[in-house]
């Protein structure tokens, strides 16, 4: 019976030995589960501050997009504008063109005219060397000539004087 007694010992020695060891086990388990339960929670932290970072950026992305769009607004009225004005510009350019043209038009019938008194001058003068040529006047035709051309001016008679004579006989030399 004390054999018995001692193996019951030694067996339930064991026993305890084998639970001792077991807890130790369970122990490192539960601190390798709080270890990685606190890696878990540290991935999570980190994790949540990406995404919220990411939240941000696509925050400020937004905020960016809608400023560039206000932006390509205001610039697509501003060239708007300018092409409009652009337009009237060219509008305006082409009617100055216009009247360039008929501005150089009556400068060449006025040329013919100056010519034609001068010849009729010179003729004048040639006819009757005594009388001195101060005025001249244009004929019929030739205010009939720059009446056509649309201009509603009326332009003075004035006395031809004979610088300017001299002047517009040298431009059409």
């Amino acid at each position: 019976s004390l054999q018995t007694l001692q193996e019951r010992f030694d067996n339930d020695q064991q026993q305890i030995s084998n639970l001792q060891e077991k807890c130790n086990l369970y122990e490192q388990e539960k601190e390798n589960s709080q270890q990685k339960n606190q890696l878990f929670q540290t991935t999570i932290e980190q994790l949540n501050q990406e995404k919220q970072l990411l939240k941000n950026q696509i925050k400020e992305s937004e905020e960016q997009a809608s400023a560039n769009q206000n932006k390509l607004a205001l610039n697509t009225v501003e060239l708007e504008r300018q092409g409009a004005e652009i337009d009237d510009l060219k509008g305006s350019l082409k009617q100055l063109e216009s009247d360039n043209q008929a501005l150089k038009q009556n400068n060449a019938k006025l040329r013919n005219i100056a010519i034609k008194y001068r010849s009729s001058a010179v003729a004048a003068a040639a006819t009757n060397p005594s009388t001195p040529v101060t005025t001249t006047t244009a004929p019929a035709t030739d205010a009939d000539e720059l009446m056509s051309t649309g201009t509603t001016e009326v332009l003075p008679t004035t006395e031809i004087a004979p610088e300017v004579n001299k002047v517009l006989f040298k431009k059409q030399t």
